[in-house]
């Protein structure tokens, strides 16, 4: 099983950067409530409000949820750990049954579909929980609503898939983008130190958290050349 993150410093940090940007969720959401908004601007004041939201809670999710899980999630912690302890790092990216192969898409299995719909779900249904039944409550705007509800499982949708893709594909195959290469290599150094870098899509969470470790530190193929966490 692998070690788990625990830092009394980054969850008070949590707690505060959390508190902050949900003050900030609450007062745009009474601005909708409070306005003539078009549906096109409140659909897109709900995507940036789930935008400005996802990286914390993404990071929350993966600490509390994959490593630090409380009791109820005790299934999901275990998955998780398994996915630590299996072997599946990035010293042989190609798993026997990739999602991709050379880049391209490949058929799921059904355990690959279970896992990517758990995942996503996981993701996208504590997201809604934590950004659209305030903003619901407070705004009563569908459009708005809509906006969080679309953009929250799109970028829960992109992280899973993203996230396989960082264990099967090594970075020369990453389709050439500069930015999933850095992502690469911020995971893998995730995957030797878990309490770092828990974010993926976005490390904004993890710079904000003091968990951040920028991937420069790890060569392209899997060797750490150090790393300060």
């Amino acid at each position: 099983m692998s070690p788990e993150p625990r830092s009394e410093y980054s969850d008070h940090r949590f707690i505060l950067v959390m508190g902050l940007l949900e003050l900030i969720q609450v007062a745009c959401s009474m601005q909708v409530a409070g306005s003539k908004m078009g549906r096109g601007a409140a659909f897109v004041m709900g995507t940036l409000i789930a935008i400005l939201l996802a990286s914390p809670i993404e990071w929350a999710i993966h600490r509390y949820v994959c490593h630090n899980g409380m009791s109820i999630f005790r299934w999901f912690r275990e998955i998780h750990a398994e996915h630590h302890s299996n072997g599946r790092h990035f010293e042989q990216p190609f798993a026997s049954n990739p999602v991709f192969v050379d880049g391209l898409p490949r058929t799921f299995s059904k355990q690959k579909l279970r896992h990517y719909f758990s995942r996503t779900s996981l993701y996208g249904l504590i997201g809604m929980a934590i950004i659209c039944l305030p903003a619901g409550l407070i705004s009563r705007n569908n459009f708005y609503i809509a906006g969080i509800t679309v953009t929250v499982f799109v970028l829960s949708a992109l992280a899973t898939l993203l996230h396989e893709a960082s264990h099967e594909i090594t970075p020369k195959r990453l389709f050439g983008a500069r930015w999933l290469i850095t992502m690469w290599k911020r995971h893998q150094l995730h995957h030797l130190d878990p309490s770092k870098n828990l974010n993926l899509l976005n490390p904004i969470g993890d710079i904000l958290l003091g968990t951040y470790v920028p991937g420069e530190q790890s060569k392209s193929h899997g060797r750490v050349i150090k790393s300060n966490g």
